[in-house]
């Protein structure tokens, strides 16, 4: 019997993978399901609401959005929320829960002035999001910088970016080539280097599924020779043969069973296997996440650093990757960061279960209030 292998999720969220699984809609009776989400928020509201579109003359993308700001007071600190990898609207939205809405609402009563933004062909937003990398959504967040400097209401001094998951990396990356950014919010940021942060994912994920530890080492350590193929050249042909040696390599030192369950038993099997997975990981926002390192942009850092994530995160496993968001900045001439893990979160920081992927939706919370709080009082404390 063959065992399917996942060589890939997401590192920002699993959406490719479940979305359908929680739309609200079912398949055979068209019935639609009504999600509670007590969080989302709801008029009236005690602050300004506008819509915003502006555009990037030079790529020729326009993108919309949301600010909210408080009614009175003024100029405003802001921020700019960054969504996770995969086609995001304005408000993360996913399995009926908004959670950028959430942190928004939550931090506009706080003073704040927010924006969130649709990704690129999303919403009203144009631009090809397929063949984009993390440094293309770089770009897009430095244009609502932009967008945030030429307002009146916002005070220039104190414009910041938090981002979510894949988002913390754009922050980084965005912040390291701009000075004037005067924080950083990384919220299950990753701090490993891409193909790191994925082979351990995969591992957590396998594991929470009910798989032997056996399994999901071999599935682990066959995961990262494949990231390596991919990585070793731009030629297929290359990237093929550097596969299948480093498979031969792998399987010498790998239980014969485990191997025949992961489909890989002859030959035959074995390539057509590699070559699937090649196709798969052959796609730009992968190969770029893969070979990019957190810490190259974490040590160009000058502004306040604030990296939080949930202890059940499987997703951006916590304490590798805080371990090393942590090291970089050490390394950097950033005067103010600290590192924070909240107990019982997963990634989406939801206070979780059984803390699987496939919980998300099944969950009423949105976004854990604790984890508001920490991040709205960090904010208080060295930002307004």
């Amino acid at each position: 019997m063959k065992k399917q292998l996942l060589i890939l999720v997401l590192a920002s969220n699993p959406f490719f993978s479940w979305t359908h699984s929680f739309a609200g809609l079912s398949r055979t009776t068209d019935t639609v399901v009504v999600l509670n989400r007590p969080q989302t928020p709801k008029p009236p509201f005690p602050y300004n609401i506008e819509n915003l579109e502006y555009d990037n003359a030079a790529s020729g993308i326009h993108y919309s959005g949301t600010i909210t700001y408080p009614k009175s007071g003024g100029p405003f600190p802001a921020a700019i929320l960054i969504t996770g990898s995969g086609p995001q609207d304005r408000d993360e939205s996913l399995f009926g829960h908004k959670p950028f809405a959430v942190i928004a609402d939550y931090l506009t009563r706080r003073g704040y002035a927010i924006l969130r933004v649709d990704d690129r062909g999303i919403g009203k937003s144009t631009g090809d999001v397929l063949r984009a990398t993390s440094k293309d959504f770089a770009e897009d967040v430095e244009t609502g910088v932009k967008e945030l400097r030429s307002r009146k209401d916002i005070d220039k001094k104190k414009i910041g970016l938090i981002g979510h998951s894949e988002g913390g990396l754009i922050a980084a990356i965005t912040a390291s080539g701009d000075p004037g950014i005067n924080f950083i919010v990384m919220l299950a940021g990753t701090g490993l280097k891409g193909s790191d942060v994925l082979a351990l994912q995969n591992k957590a994920v396998a594991l929470s599924h009910g798989e032997r530890e056996e399994m999901a080492e071999a599935t682990k350590g066959l995961n990262k020779l494949l990231y390596h193929a991919v990585l070793f050249s731009n030629e297929r042909s290359l990237q093929s043969e550097e596969a299948w040696k480093t498979f031969l390599s792998w399987k010498k030192n790998t239980n014969p069973v485990t191997v025949t369950l992961m489909g890989c038993g002859d030959e035959a099997s074995a390539r057509k296997f590699l070559e699937a997975q090649l196709d798969q990981l052959n796609n730009p926002w992968i190969i770029y996440f893969l070979k990019t390192d957190p810490a190259d942009f974490i040590v160009k850092l000058h502004c306040k650093v604030f990296a939080l994530n949930g202890s059940k995160d499987i997703q951006v496993l916590p304490d590798q990757n805080l371990a090393a968001i942590d090291s970089a900045l050490k390394k950097s001439s950033v005067k103010i960061y600290s590192t924070e893990k909240l107990p019982g979160l997963n990634h989406l920081f939801q206070q979780c279960k059984t803390c699987t992927a496939e919980e998300y939706g099944k969950l009423e919370e949105t976004f854990a209030p604790e984890a508001l709080a920490t991040m709205g009082d960090w904010l208080d404390k060295n930002v307004k």
